[in-house]
């Protein structure tokens, strides 16, 4: 019955002009070298011809006159397949089996194992491949397999990769493949960007990113296996440990032979970016060994990857500067939107001496303002503190040094970043001015004056009973916090803040302290550039030399102060 059914079928062939012997690459998509194998040849092929739209392009798989992604889609979607046209049962040969199966489902439209060409149905097509390659065996992959394996799926972040069967399954498709960072930030802080350091850097595993290789099914006998890694050097580096190391010592140059211990079994290289991607999946990783030691790398698998570039501007500002974060290129999961948060932990540096203890912000979505999908904004001064220390130790001229983790949903990025505040140019002191006499008792409302050259300190006379402190108009002084003026700043700015005011030793100390002064934003300052807020002039703020009753004076706010000493304002909590 089988006979009868293939000579009917065949004479239906014939009738209708379908060539047996020709079995085409659609059979094995993506074989462009045509040795029935989806390699790095392949790919090679693809990639040099990619753009040609002549009539004839070698890497035009699906035909359509071009080679483009969606040619490069069907090749990495069969990446590392080895094909046999007309082995509908997969055992390596084509022969009567094949053949029975196609017959057995001809006219199937659903789930058919003899669909041979791939179009959803069985019929005359997929017999002719059997027929044309009747007889045909396929060599299987005998020489050992190559698993290298990144974090596909980006759910690990900088830890290993899970090794999933699904993470596998994507590792090679068209997409973005792992998504990491370019090492151009500066994680030791010591002024130059990671990837041009000659050395190790201790705090560089939140920065590069795990790949790890396997290699089994080598022939009996085999111990060690020579393996290659192949990657643009010009892109990335391969490291053999998470902190870098000293290139040539510790790097796995591209191209090079390597050995695998296979009773060491899995090894783990770290990848550091080097330069951003320009495309999604531009960063490809390949592994190629070679078995039987005969020169010829034949087994071999490839991740993808894509790198990000994270920049700020500026790196200085006062409280109120609007910061923008650039994202380059901006490819999902990592782009910026509406439910994007980002967090910042760290430490104030001083010029000299140690640091603060750790604090951190934390940055809702509210308050990272994106405006588009590679770009989001935070205000200098906004967020949610943790353990922030005394805003008096943070004067000075020093650096804010920490991480700033974007969290993209389920996805992160983290990156070290540091930025210089102006924390000196947030007060102004300024003079107090009314309209009276020397001397006199004050009329009128008083008026803000000019910035203070110097903020005198008045001397409690022996008796402990300053007289002439409320007339001594010289010694007056107002406080006003300035922050840059700017949309974002503008819509957020509260109609009051309260603060304290510190005076300092000449050694820097805590000498005395006024807390919850009130300062309220003057809407008529005519700067355009910031946003100023004042004392109550009613109250001026005086420094003294000496302790007395105070209470003697109800209208001024009275410090102890100490020559050669400063004065400064720090946020304070409402009263």
């Amino acid at each position: 019955m089988l006979l009868r059914h293939t000579l009917s079928l065949w004479s239906a062939l014939l009738a209708t002009g379908i060539v047996l012997a020709q079995p085409s690459e659609q059979f094995c998509p993506g074989d462009l070298t045509d040795d029935n194998k989806v390699n790095l040849s392949d790919l090679a092929v693809l990639l040099g011809d990619f753009g040609c739209n002549i009539p004839v392009c070698v890497g035009d798989i699906n035909g359509d006159g071009v080679t483009d992604l969606t040619d490069l889609a069907i090749l990495l979607g069969s990446f590392g397949t080895d094909c046999c046209p007309g082995d509908a049962n997969d055992d390596d040969m084509v022969d009567l089996t094949d053949m029975a199966l196609v017959l057995a489902e001809f006219g199937c439209t659903t789930n058919c194992q003899g669909d041979i060409d791939g179009d959803g149905d069985v019929d005359l097509e997929d017999l002719a491949i059997v027929l044309g390659n009747f007889g045909l065996t396929c060599e299987a992959e005998t020489m050992g397999v190559v698993d290298l394996d990144i974090d596909s799926d980006n759910d690990d972040g900088t830890a290993s990769p899970d090794r999933s069967q699904a993470e596998d399954d994507i590792e090679a498709a068209v997409g973005t493949g792992k998504l990491f960072l370019v090492n151009d930030d500066d994680d030791d802080f010591d002024g130059i960007v990671d990837f041009d350091e000659v050395g190790p850097v201790p705090e560089e595993s939140d920065d590069l990113v795990p790949i790890v290789l396997e290699l089994s099914n080598e022939p009996a006998g085999v111990t060690a296996v020579t393996f290659k890694l192949q990657y643009d050097q010009n892109a990335m580096r391969v490291w053999n440990a998470p902190t870098r190391g000293s290139i040539g010592v510790d790097d796995i140059p591209d191209d090079s032979e390597q050995e695998y211990v296979l009773a060491g079994g899995p090894l783990t290289f770290w990848v550091e970016g080097l330069q951003a991607s320009v495309m999604a999946g531009d960063a490809p990783i390949s592994a190629v060994a070679d078995f039987d030691d005969d020169g010829s790398f034949e087994s071999e698998d490839l991740v993808l990857a894509t790198e990000l570039s994270v920049s700020s501007a500026p790196q200085v500002g006062q409280l109120g500067t609007l910061v923008t974060w650039m994202l380059a290129p901006a490819i999902a999961p990592a782009v910026f939107d509406a439910t994007t948060t980002a967090s910042w932990t760290g430490k104030y540096q001083p010029p000299s001496g140690n640091g603060t203890a750790p604090f951190s912000f934390d940055y809702t979505s509210a308050q990272l303002q994106e405006t588009s999908t590679g770009t989001a904004s935070i205000l200098l001064g906004d967020g949610t503190p943790s353990q922030v220390p005394d805003p008096a130790a943070l004067i000075g001229g020093g650096v804010l040094q920490g991480q700033i983790t974007f969290q993209f949903n389920a996805f992160q990025l983290r990156r070290s970043m540091s930025l210089m505040p102006q924390t000196e140019q947030l007060t102004v002191w300024r003079t107090v001015l009314y309209a009276a006499e020397p001397n006199q008792p004050a009329s009128g409302s008083p008026l803000l004056g000019q910035p203070a050259t110097e903020l005198s300190v008045y001397e409690v006379p022996p008796t402990g009973v300053p007289t002439y402190l409320a007339t001594a108009f010289a010694y007056h002084f107002a406080c006003t916090v300035i922050f840059e003026e700017n949309p974002a700043s503008v819509g957020s700015a509260p109609s009051s803040i309260v603060a304290d005011v510190v005076t300092l030793d000449p050694q820097g100390l805590e000498h005395d302290r006024h807390a919850g002064i009130v300062l309220t934003l003057d809407s008529a300052d005519n700067d355009p550039a910031h946003l100023t807020y004042v004392s109550d002039l009613s109250m001026p703020i005086v420094f003294v030399d000496g302790a007395f009753d105070e209470t003697a004076f109800p209208t001024l706010i009275t410090l102890l102060a100490v020559e050669d000493g400063r004065a400064i304002v720090v946020p304070g909590d409402p009263p």
